[in-house]
Protein backbone atom coordinates (compact mmCIF):
# COMPACT_ATOMS: atom_id res chain seq x y z
CA UNK A 1 0.00 0.00 0.00
CA UNK A 2 2.68 2.50 0.63
CA UNK A 3 4.05 1.64 -2.84
CA UNK A 4 0.79 2.61 -4.38
CA UNK A 5 0.08 5.60 -1.84
CA UNK A 6 4.06 6.74 -3.07
CA UNK A 7 3.13 6.10 -6.86
CA UNK A 8 0.07 7.81 -6.77
CA UNK A 9 1.45 10.64 -4.88
CA UNK A 10 4.45 11.14 -7.68
CA UNK A 11 2.26 11.07 -10.75
CA UNK A 12 -0.28 13.49 -9.19
CA UNK A 13 3.04 15.91 -9.06
CA UNK A 14 3.60 15.68 -12.02
CA UNK A 15 -0.43 15.19 -14.02
CA UNK A 16 0.53 12.28 -15.08
CA UNK A 17 -2.37 10.40 -13.34
CA UNK A 18 -4.51 9.85 -16.94
CA UNK A 19 -1.61 8.06 -18.88
CA UNK A 20 -1.07 5.97 -15.60
CA UNK A 21 -4.82 5.22 -15.05
CA UNK A 22 -4.64 4.20 -19.47
CA UNK A 23 -1.67 1.96 -19.09
CA UNK A 24 -3.11 -0.06 -16.28
CA UNK A 25 -6.60 -0.01 -18.19
CA UNK A 26 -4.58 -1.56 -21.52
CA UNK A 27 -3.51 -4.53 -19.08
CA UNK A 28 -7.80 -5.11 -18.51
CA UNK A 29 -8.63 -4.83 -21.38
CA UNK A 30 -5.78 -6.80 -23.40
CA UNK A 31 -7.12 -9.74 -20.69
CA UNK A 32 -3.72 -9.93 -18.53
CA UNK A 33 -5.54 -9.15 -16.14
CA UNK A 34 -8.83 -9.45 -13.72
CA UNK A 35 -9.78 -8.28 -10.36
CA UNK A 36 -10.00 -10.82 -7.80
CA UNK A 37 -13.27 -11.69 -6.24
CA UNK A 38 -14.24 -11.22 -2.60
CA UNK A 39 -13.77 -14.66 -2.01
CA UNK A 40 -10.36 -14.99 -3.84
CA UNK A 41 -8.89 -12.32 -1.68
CA UNK A 42 -10.15 -13.88 1.62
CA UNK A 43 -8.88 -17.60 0.48
CA UNK A 44 -5.68 -17.09 -1.18
CA UNK A 45 -2.06 -16.01 0.11
CA UNK A 46 -1.53 -13.53 -1.51
CA UNK A 47 2.23 -11.38 -2.57
CA UNK A 48 1.25 -7.75 -3.63
CA UNK A 49 3.75 -7.11 -6.11
CA UNK A 50 4.65 -3.46 -5.80
CA UNK A 51 4.55 -1.31 -9.53
CA UNK A 52 5.12 2.24 -10.79
CA UNK A 53 4.85 3.75 -14.66
CA UNK A 54 8.05 4.01 -16.52
CA UNK A 55 7.77 7.06 -18.76
CA UNK A 56 10.69 6.93 -20.84
CA UNK A 57 8.66 6.92 -24.01
CA UNK A 58 5.72 9.27 -22.80
CA UNK A 59 3.71 8.50 -25.73
CA UNK A 60 3.86 4.47 -24.46
CA UNK A 61 4.04 4.32 -20.94
CA UNK A 62 4.28 1.05 -19.17
CA UNK A 63 3.29 -0.57 -15.98
CA UNK A 64 6.43 -2.07 -13.96
CA UNK A 65 6.11 -4.57 -11.32
CA UNK A 66 9.14 -5.50 -8.86
CA UNK A 67 9.29 -8.91 -8.45
CA UNK A 68 12.04 -8.67 -6.50
CA UNK A 69 10.89 -6.79 -3.83
CA UNK A 70 11.05 -8.89 -0.36
CA UNK A 71 8.05 -10.07 1.42
CA UNK A 72 9.13 -12.24 4.21
CA UNK A 73 12.59 -12.33 3.46
CA UNK A 74 12.11 -14.12 -0.17
CA UNK A 75 10.98 -12.41 -3.47
CA UNK A 76 9.25 -14.00 -6.68
CA UNK A 77 12.51 -13.16 -8.77
CA UNK A 78 14.37 -16.08 -6.09
CA UNK A 79 11.45 -18.63 -6.95
CA UNK A 80 11.40 -18.64 -10.86
CA UNK A 81 13.83 -20.69 -12.14
CA UNK A 82 16.34 -19.45 -14.48
CA UNK A 83 15.37 -20.12 -18.34
CA UNK A 84 17.87 -19.82 -20.88
CA UNK A 85 19.56 -16.89 -22.52
CA UNK A 86 17.75 -16.52 -25.97
CA UNK A 87 19.38 -12.81 -26.81
CA UNK A 88 21.33 -13.15 -29.53
CA UNK A 89 25.12 -11.95 -30.25
CA UNK A 90 25.02 -8.88 -32.52
CA UNK A 91 28.01 -10.05 -34.19
CA UNK A 92 26.41 -13.36 -35.12
CA UNK A 93 22.87 -11.08 -36.10
CA UNK A 94 25.13 -8.92 -38.82
CA UNK A 95 26.90 -11.93 -40.26
CA UNK A 96 24.15 -13.43 -41.38
CA UNK A 97 22.36 -10.25 -42.62
CA UNK A 98 25.42 -10.63 -45.15
CA UNK A 99 24.49 -14.40 -45.88
CA UNK A 100 21.26 -13.71 -48.02
CA UNK A 101 20.06 -10.96 -50.38
CA UNK A 102 16.61 -10.47 -48.01
CA UNK A 103 16.63 -9.40 -44.09
CA UNK A 104 13.38 -9.68 -42.12
CA UNK A 105 12.63 -8.40 -38.76
CA UNK A 106 10.06 -8.47 -36.37
CA UNK A 107 9.09 -7.11 -33.26
CA UNK A 108 7.43 -9.03 -30.71
CA UNK A 109 7.75 -6.83 -27.48
CA UNK A 110 3.48 -7.86 -26.52
CA UNK A 111 4.37 -11.09 -26.62
CA UNK A 112 6.10 -11.61 -23.55
CA UNK A 113 2.58 -10.59 -21.68
CA UNK A 114 1.60 -13.17 -22.95
CA UNK A 115 2.47 -16.34 -21.23
CA UNK A 116 -0.44 -17.67 -19.26
CA UNK A 117 0.05 -18.84 -15.56
CA UNK A 118 -1.00 -21.27 -13.19
CA UNK A 119 -4.44 -20.44 -11.62
CA UNK A 120 -2.42 -21.89 -8.52
CA UNK A 121 0.26 -19.07 -8.95
CA UNK A 122 -2.51 -16.10 -9.85
CA UNK A 123 -1.98 -15.22 -5.95
CA UNK A 124 1.76 -14.35 -6.48
CA UNK A 125 1.31 -12.26 -9.60
CA UNK A 126 -1.06 -9.42 -7.25
CA UNK A 127 -1.12 -6.01 -7.18
CA UNK A 128 -3.47 -3.37 -5.43
CA UNK A 129 -4.94 -0.56 -8.00
CA UNK A 130 -7.40 2.17 -7.99
CA UNK A 131 -8.33 5.07 -10.21
CA UNK A 132 -6.28 8.24 -9.59
CA UNK A 133 -7.73 10.55 -7.52
CA UNK A 134 -9.96 8.02 -6.05
CA UNK A 135 -10.07 7.87 -2.18
CA UNK A 136 -12.14 3.98 -2.03
CA UNK A 137 -9.85 1.51 -0.96
CA UNK A 138 -7.66 0.10 -3.81
CA UNK A 139 -8.62 -2.89 -5.16
CA UNK A 140 -6.53 -6.53 -5.91
CA UNK A 141 -6.13 -7.72 -8.78
CA UNK A 142 -3.81 -10.54 -10.46
CA UNK A 143 -2.46 -11.72 -14.14
CA UNK A 144 -4.17 -14.32 -15.59
CA UNK A 145 -0.57 -13.69 -18.33
CA UNK A 146 2.25 -12.67 -17.23
CA UNK A 147 6.03 -11.30 -18.63
CA UNK A 148 8.64 -13.81 -17.47
CA UNK A 149 11.90 -12.65 -19.13
CA UNK A 150 14.55 -14.38 -18.20
CA UNK A 151 17.02 -11.25 -18.80
CA UNK A 152 15.13 -9.62 -16.00
CA UNK A 153 14.70 -12.67 -13.46
CA UNK A 154 18.21 -12.84 -11.99
CA UNK A 155 18.29 -11.85 -8.30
Amino acid sequence: MRTLLSVEKRLAEKGLEEIYHKAVMKLFNQKFVRQLTAEEAKQWNINVLPHHVNLKKPEKPRIVFNASSLCQGTSLNKCLLEGPNWTTDMADVFFSLRLRKIAVYGDINSFFHKIQVAEKDHEKLCFLYRKPGSKDEPKLNCFWFFRLDSAHHRS
